[in-house]
């Protein structure tokens, strides 16, 4: 259970990171002209929040299995 709160920290700290990353796209590239179809940008931000929520996912599931290997099952409560 003690790793469940930093891995919840950890992706939304993510998720706030790529949140702005790709906020300050549109703005830069929209102010510019170079591209203004917002929609596009839109679906790139949840790719690639999805993205990260399922590397963060993928590293609980494996630390998960680690310390069921190294301690037991009887330990999981």
């Amino acid at each position: 259970m003690s790793n469940i709160i930093p891995a919840i920290v950890f992706s939304a700290i993510i998720l706030i990171i790529t949140t702005l990353m790709s906020l300050g796209l549109v703005y830069s590239l929209s102010r510019f002209g170079i591209f203004s179809n917002l929609e596009i940008f839109l679906i790139s931000n949840f790719i690639l929040n999805a993205i990260s929520f399922g590397f963060v996912i993928g590293i609980l599931v494996d630390e998960n299995e680690k310390l069921k290997e190294k301690f037991g099952e009887e330990n999981d409560k």
